[in-house]
């Protein structure tokens, strides 16, 4: 199973705090197992039923803004400039990352933290899945 995240807020617990401590682990529980996709243990309990059918839709909503931002991030956001192909090429010619950075106009720590200048030693490392 995929890892599922989703938020629980305090607002949630807040509402159930007037019910038995037994009856609130129910909630908790069916909460979380809805939450993680996984089937409820406690549906014979017509209160515990009811909250967590009442938070079902904000967890369903979390879930997806959740997901949105996860996918947003694959997109969007700051793109290398310098491929991990093109710092590992650069290693045949320059012994440091010093070198390196200068000739492609970044900071040695743009060289530093990259595939290709991790992967120097390699011979011919493939960097298709480091893009």
């Amino acid at each position: 199973m995929a890892d599922v995240t989703f938020i629980v807020h305090k607002d949630w617990l807040d509402s159930i705090n007037g019910l038995p401590l037994e009856q609130q682990d129910k909630v908790i529980a069916d909460l979380v197992r809805y939450g993680t996709e996984l089937e409820p243990c406690h549906s014979d309990d017509p209160v515990v039923t009811s909250i967590v059918n009442l938070i079902k839709s904000r967890i369903d909503f979390s879930k997806d803004k959740y997901a949105k931002k996860v996918n947003a991030g694959k997109t969007k956001g700051v793109q290398k400039r310098y491929s991990d192909q093109m710092i590992y090429d650069l290693t045949k010619q320059h012994d440091n990352a010093e070198d390196i950075a200068n000739v492609l106009g970044c900071s040695v720590s743009t060289v530093n933290h990259s595939e290709g200048w991790r992967r120097r030693k390699e011979k011919d490392p493939v960097f298709a899945n480091c893009e």
